[in-house]
């Protein structure tokens, strides 16, 4: 009997080694997002006509850090967000005919860096669970078209444009399968994220606003907030 368990121990013992990523390895990867979406309403009550608001967001996140232990990773992240959005403007004629006179437009870019932290949990040798806490800087600009009067014929549009700055905090869970040891194929959540930011926003015509200051909390746990990337773990 001892001579079948003691090679039995010695498997499930070589299998649970296999099954981390020890202390040593190096990670370099990182995750991607596009997300498309839109918000239809009608126009009018009695117009039968829709209106509908175009939002497309792209994420781009790179990571890369060092394993202090095992499956315990500190590294550094870095992440970039574009966005777009249009909202049509509709004008009615002298006959109560409705047609569309332009797109306002919304665009807006970010880019945040600071150190990550990651722990996985393994589900067997080739698939883990992991959490990534993260905090750092973010910047941004931003531009938005806005109508200058209710009536868009009779004084057109302006741009605004807002700089911000400030700190984040990020909390989000993952999923890894391996295909092979040094191979990692991802997929995460946005998950919990805390951002303190201050604004200044300059119009077209020189018009400042005072800066401001705000602070939000958000969840990013839709389909919107997947995101799907892959990483090398050199010295696994």
């Amino acid at each position: 009997m001892h001579k079948f368990l003691l090679p039995a121990a010695l498997l499930l013992a070589a299998g649970t080694a296999q099954a981390q990523i020890p202390a040593g390895t190096i990670l370099v990867g990182g995750n991607i997002n596009y997300s498309r979406r839109e918000n239809q309403s009608e126009l009018t009550p009695t117009s039968g006509k829709r209106t509908t608001q175009t939002v497309t967001g792209f994420d781009l996140g790179p990571t890369a850090g060092y394993f202090l232990a095992d499956n315990l990773m500190l590294g550094l992240g870095l992440d970039y967000q574009k966005n777009h959005a249009t909202a049509p403007v509709y004008v009615a004629s002298l006959t109560g005919d409705i047609s569309k006179l332009m797109d306002l437009e919304a665009k807006s870019r970010y880019l945040a860096v600071g150190p990550v932290v990651r722990y996985y949990h393994f589900l067997g040798e080739n698939a883990a669970f992991y959490g990534q806490a993260g905090a750092g800087y973010r910047t941004g600009k931003a531009e938005d078209e806005y109508l200058l009067s209710a009536n868009p014929n009779a004084m057109g549009t302006e741009t605004r444009r807002t700089e911000s700055s400030g700190f984040y905090g990020q909390l989000s869970p993952g999923f890894v399968y391996f295909p092979v040891s040094k191979l990692g194929l991802e997929v995460s959540l946005r998950g919990l994220s805390f951002d303190k930011m201050s604004s200044e926003s300059t119009s077209t015509t020189g018009a400042k606003s005072p800066k401001a200051s705000s602070s939000l909390f958000d969840a990013g746990i839709g389909l919107n907030d997947l995101r799907f990337g892959a990483a090398f773990y050199f010295g696994r």
